[in-house]
């Protein structure tokens, strides 16, 4: 039995800090699904707050870290429900990472413990959660599961210093699906690898994934690598989602401007040649408290609004529709989608560079993302910009 629209994960308003003299508001009100036997991709630059949401939704926060509101919930199948993972008791979520959910690290190689052999950390791993396994028994399961990830089953006696980066890492794979859950959080499991690995690993994982159905959230900050393996995206700026759609609507026509500039910085192997163009100035401290919208410092479309008012969520709708861009929206502190004394098409607003532009105009260019999901979302429902 599958959870309504076959969800399997369902984060609302997920917000963490990392605690000090100033809170540091790591991650801001995130909420997505996961749905069964998908790829989510999660990207972003360093510090949007990739990794720290993937250690909250698998409650591996540590301090100074801090969730600080929302909910995590898993459907339990033989419950027949959504389970909030906050409110596990501790036996039953250490039950639940690895056997329902488990997690890649960015590092294999400190994933790994360095004097310990591949036999005693699968070994550790199937102790921890089958009762009165045998070493037999896990002999043979480690082996299997090496050879599922294309690796020497004589290797279960190699120390991780014996094997290459590549190795490594598929070892990490392994271990994360030594008790099949039914998530695998992939966190950078490409970082430092070379390209021809990169290449390797992302195949087993798309292999792997085919073969057991698990469903995937894949954490990078290489967006062209996303767009690639997954289904879905999640575009992360400043603690916040910035896009979520599908991976194929986002690779031909990103609507959101963040996204829009990772795409320009983003190399190209086919089509016509063009140049690259990064994206000027730094992410927000987050330390601070965030006016409006959190890209405008940095946006080539900002208004003098844009600072001051933070958009209101609002559904996307077909592209080519007329005013499809700001269909729904109602900016923070106006009374309609209209602002009083303005005609139809929008009070005139200046620009950063002192041109006039539309209420519209700056609609266009914020914060438009499909309603969040509740306990029962409908199947399709999700995606936008934010």
């Amino acid at each position: 039995m599958s959870g309504p629209g076959d969800i399997v994960l369902w984060a609302e308003d997920v917000r963490v800090d990392y605690m000090g003299e100033a809170p540091t508001h790591a991650v801001r009100g995130v909420s997505f699904t996961l749905r069964r036997g998908e790829i989510l991709g999660v990207a972003g630059e360093s510090g949007c707050g990739k990794s720290t949401l993937a250690y909250a939704v698998t409650h591996l926060l540590r301090p100074p870290a801090r969730l600080v509101g929302g909910t995590v919930r898993y459907w339990d199948t033989a419950r027949g429900e959504f389970v909030d993972i906050m409110r596990m008791a501790p036996e039953e979520l250490r039950r639940w990472r690895w056997e329902k959910v488990s997690m890649v690290f960015q590092s294999a190689m400190n994933a790994l413990n360095p004097v310990t052999s591949l036999r005693r950390q699968f070994g550790d791993v199937l102790r921890a959660h089958i009762d009165g396994i045998g070493s037999a028994e896990v002999e043979a399961r480690g082996r299997r599961l090496l050879e599922m990830v294309g690796i020497d089953p004589a290797r279960i006696a190699s120390f991780p210093h014996e094997l290459s980066g590549g190795m490594r890492q598929r070892v990490g794979i392994a271990m994360a699906l030594a008790l099949r859950p039914e998530v695998v959080v992939l966190d950078e499991p490409t970082t430092a690898l070379d390209v021809v690995v990169q290449r390797e690993i992302l195949n087993e994982v798309r292999r792997l994934q085919a073969e057991l159905g698990f469903s995937v959230i894949f954490i990078t900050h290489d967006l062209s690598l996303l767009l690639e393996i997954c289904d879905r995206l999640v575009v992360m700026y400043g603690g916040e989602v910035a896009e979520l759609g599908p991976a194929a609507r986002i690779a031909t026509g990103a609507a959101h401007p963040y996204t829009q500039g990772l795409m320009r910085s983003t190399p190209t192997l086919f089509g016509d040649r063009r140049e690259l163009a990064g994206i000027p100035g730094s992410p927000p401290d987050l330390r601070k408290p965030v006016r409006g919208c959190a890209f405008a410092p940095r946006c080539p479309h900002a208004f003098e609004l844009c600072v001051e008012e933070r958009p209101v969520l609002a559904p996307p709708v077909a592209a080519g529709t007329a005013g499809a861009a700001v269909l729904g929206v109602t900016p923070a502190g106006s009374a309609g989608g209209t602002p009083a004394g303005s005609a139809a098409g929008g009070s005139t607003l200046p620009g950063p560079d002192g041109r006039p532009g539309t209420r519209a105009e700056w609609e266009a260019a914020c914060h438009l993302r499909g309603a969040v999901p509740g306990p029962a979302p409908a199947v399709g429902g999700e995606g936008g910009v934010g």
